[in-house]
């Protein structure tokens, strides 16, 4: 039994001492089953409230365990982003450099292919 409804069974158990005394021990028999009833009632009240409380706590402790996991995943994620934000700019510049040096490749190319028809028009 909880000490609290141990407690309280107590001092109305006392309280009935106190009228059986000055009355009758009849005074309480109508009142004693409900009342016994009814502290019965409050244990288990008490005992399924002291589940929820331990239920309570592990689901606590379980939230925060999750709360700290999606935090670090966020932050994992927000960096992967980030270095795929750097990789992907670095690749655009990477293609920059290429597409200039192709670019220049090709004007060299037709200087060259210019320079060749001109000297084979020279030869001829």
């Amino acid at each position: 039994m909880a000490e609290k409804v141990q407690n309280l069974a107590q001092a109305i158990y006392a309280e009935f001492e106190k009228l059986m005394g000055k009355y009758d021990e009849k005074v309480a028999d109508g009142l004693m089953p409900l009342i016994v009833n009814a502290l019965e009632l409050l244990d288990a009240s008490c005992v399924e409230n002291e589940e929820r409380r331990a239920e309570v706590e592990v689901l606590r402790e379980d939230n925060e365990q999750l709360i700290t996991q999606y935090d670090r995943e966020k932050a994992q994620r927000k960096h992967f982003q980030q270095k795929v934000v750097e990789v992907e700019d670095s690749l655009d510049e990477e293609k920059r450099q290429l597409q200039g040096k192709s670019d220049s490749l090709e004007a060299i190319v037709r200087i060259m292919e210019v320079k060749s028809k001109s000297a084979a028009d020279q030869g001829a």
